[in-house]
């Protein structure tokens, strides 16, 4: 019965009859740890139970004729624990600190190892200012030796780069010829390892003779390159619009 109240001639009473929910009274009760003995007859709600839902691990359960329902999920599973946006924070400041560790390391080893064979090649090299008095560095993809010469290559590229790109400076890519190709993959850490000054002070980068081949590495590693370094990239396809 929800309630019960007086007849208006003032003698039977009347009662609102609910559907037998099927999970027995007494068993329910004894699992939630009350009393097995009935509190309301057979097919009634009790009305006490709803309005003052029992406490529990899971949440808070609402009896109903001494079955239960969840009537919230815990509030521990349901909201986020901590700030996401300073979770993202942390984890953006540890892979740039890791990114620093490695850096350093690939200068510690620039600075001893011999690099008489590619000092030979002339791959990386200086080669005067620019139109703007800046410094420019040339690197000859052509006289890359083999592709297993690209690490290397960049401890060299870091030994000649480290004390330039303190100051605004230019690159001129020479792809023309280029057989011993690079990994994606190496050129995608190798960016993402160079620090800040390297990109934020480079000025403009000359690709000369692209081919489809870095068309395609351009297309696949825009997505993790700032957009501000598309501005400084220029392709030439012909040497005199260097002039």
């Amino acid at each position: 019965r929800i309630g019960t109240a007086p007849a208006p001639s003032g003698g039977a009473t009347t009662s609102l009859q609910q559907p037998s929910i099927g999970l027995a009274r007494d068993r329910a009760r004894t699992a939630l740890g009350g009393d097995a003995t009935p509190a309301v007859g057979d097919g009634e709600i009790d009305t006490k139970a709803i309005a003052n839902p029992v406490a529990s691990a899971f949440g808070r359960v609402s009896v109903i004729n001494g079955s239960s329902s969840l009537s919230a999920v815990d509030e521990g599973f349901s909201s986020m624990q901590g700030d996401v946006d300073a979770r993202k924070r942390e984890f953006l400041n540890s892979s740039e600190q890791e990114d620093a560790i490695i850096y350093s390391r690939y200068l510690r080893k620039s600075q001893t190892e011999n690099f008489a064979d590619i000092d030979a090649l002339k791959v990386v090299y200086k080669c005067g200012p620019d139109i703007a008095n800046r410094p420019t560095v040339a690197l000859v993809g052509s006289r890359v030796p083999s592709e297993t010469s690209w690490p290397r290559l960049l401890l060299y590229f870091i030994k000649i780069m480290e004390p330039i790109a303190d100051k605004d400076y230019t690159l001129v890519y020479f792809h023309t010829n280029l057989t011993h190709k690079p990994d994606f993959s190496w050129m995608r850490k190798t960016y993402k390892v160079l620090p800040e000054k390297y990109k934020k002070n480079l000025k403009a980068l000359y690709v000369i003779h692209p081919t489809w081949w870095l068309n395609v590495c351009v297309a696949f590693v825009r997505p993790f390159v700032n957009d501000r370094f598309w501005v400084k990239l220029h392709q030439i396809n012909d040497l005199r619009q260097l002039y």
